[in-house]
């Protein structure tokens, strides 16, 4: 014999079989996302590029180690017996470097 009737309470229990299966999984996903957002940490900022050293002349740093020496060895080094102002006799003998 066949049935062709369902009983009431079987579709009240597949009801209820339905509806816990779909809150387990609802569960599970809430319980993936509480993980989730519980161990994200914002990404480290990215390191700042340092920059580049200001590009000085070769001839400047000429200038400035001839600037530390006293007046008589830069008019020696000038070839001059005229005194010249310092910054004079740096430039002159920059000018014949470069």
């Amino acid at each position: 014999m066949e049935r062709t009737e369902v009983h009431p309470i079987e579709l009240l229990l597949l009801a209820v079989l339905v509806t816990l299966e779909a809150a387990a999984v609802l569960a599970c996903a809430l319980v993936a996302l509480v993980l989730t957002v519980a161990s994200w940490r914002p990404a480290d900022p990215a390191p700042m590029a340092t920059p580049a050293p200001p590009v000085v002349h070769p001839l400047a740093l000429v200038a400035e180690s001839l600037q530390a020496l006293p007046q008589r060895q830069l008019m020696q080094l000038a070839g001059t017996r005229r005194r010249l102002p310092k910054h004079q006799l740096t430039e002159l003998l920059v000018a014949a470097c470069g």
